[in-house]
């Protein structure tokens, strides 16, 4: 009976008041989650345009929204605090309501049949609330804070000379969203590739939850070793050492065996071949139309020359001969031999009109 009536009494203390502030830790290290829930219980919700409250900015921790919620009584809203540095430290909560009569908001939301213009008047309300107050202790200097799984996976231990070695790096656990940089050693030291790290967080109350993988590659021509990944680890409690496995990586060196073949063929990639018919077919084409250029260029310039030079008979010829200037000799003679059917020296009378005409 003292349970209930006890339980009830405090339900009663609660609703009395007109707003809730609950976290978990009084006292936390650096880096360490604190889970925070702020409620406000609201009297005549119908009249509340907004509600603000929450935690405000500080350089002193870092504050992440987990979740809103509306409430039949009320609002509330939960964050995950993270102190950044040691000492007595004070978090400032800011709640402010916005509130306005039930007339102005069925208004606002129903319309009186004009265009809106005015923003809803209202009444502001700021609550002064005490800030939380949180012992933060110091914590060692360690790669990652909460509580972490190290792992790395290779696809093979035994390589060719030049073959890939890939492996991956897996960082899983609940704590601080903060994941250094990390590099792989071998000895002796090779060429490694790394590829973009991807990270996935998802807060929660007790933390962010985190999986962290990166990628590489190995490569080279001789074994090697991989060193050993150590990272220092606290997890709100003790100083851990997380730290990979030593692996030795055997590289098997492929000789280059001798062509016994005697005066093998010659072994050229199927482009090279095109290119090279490509080009023939090109000087060839090319040849050709410089010729066919070449002679359309000349019979333009010398034009009756060929008409002469190819010229069949004196009949012909004296056609060519009869519009230009001169020639006379040539001409008698041309329609002599025309008419007299008399054989004469085309060839030569052909010589002497073009030595004329050059």
């Amino acid at each position: 009976m003292k349970n209930i009536l006890g339980s009830l009494f405090f339900c009663i203390a609660l609703f009395a008041n007109e707003y809730s502030v609950i976290f978990d830790k009084h006292e936390a290290f650096v880096k360490e989650p604190i889970h925070l829930k702020l409620t406000y219980f609201a009297k005549n919700k119908e009249t509340i345009i907004w509600v603000k409250f929450a935690p405000k900015a500080t350089k002193d921790f870092k504050v992440v929204l987990l979740k809103k919620k509306t409430l039949t009584t009320g609002y509330e809203n939960e964050f995950l605090i993270f102190p950044l540095k040691e000492g007595n430290l004070k978090l400032p909560i800011e709640l402010t309501v916005k509130r306005a009569s039930k007339q102005e908001i069925q208004t606002d939301i129903l319309g009186t049949g004009y265009e809106q213009t005015k923003i809803i008047e209202g009444k502001i309300t700021s609550y002064p609330i005490e800030p939380l107050k949180i012992f933060v202790k110091k914590t060692p200097k360690a790669d990652l804070y909460g509580d972490f799984t190290l792992h790395l996976q290779l696809d093979k231990t035994r390589a060719k000379a030049y073959e890939p070695v890939y492996a991956i790096l897996t960082i899983t656990g609940t704590g601080f969203d903060q994941i250094p940089s990390l590099h792989l050693k071998t000895n002796p030291k090779i060429k490694i590739l790394q590829d973009k790290p991807i990270q996935k967080v998802e807060f929660a109350p007790d933390g962010a939850h985190i999986r962290y993988k990166i990628s590489y590659a190995l490569i080279t021509k001789s074994s090697f070793e991989i060193e050993p990944l150590k990272l220092k680890m606290f997890d709100y409690h003790t100083l851990q050492t997380l730290a990979t496995p030593k692996y030795q990586i055997d590289v098997k060196t492929v000789p280059i065996q001798p062509d016994k073949t005697d005066n093998p063929p010659k072994i050229e990639p199927v482009f090279h071949t095109f290119e090279k018919t490509f080009v023939y077919i090109f000087i060839f084409l090319s040849g050709l139309l410089s010729g066919i250029l070449l002679f359309i260029l000349l019979k333009r310039v010398y034009q009756k020359q060929f008409e002469i030079l190819l010229a069949k008979d004196e009949k012909e010829l004296l056609q060519i001969l009869a519009p230009l200037p001169g020639f006379e000799k040539e001409k008698e003679l041309l329609n002599e031999a025309i008419s007299t059917n008399k054989k004469i020296s085309l060839v030569q009378i052909k010589k002497k009109i073009l030595k004329e005409l050059t």
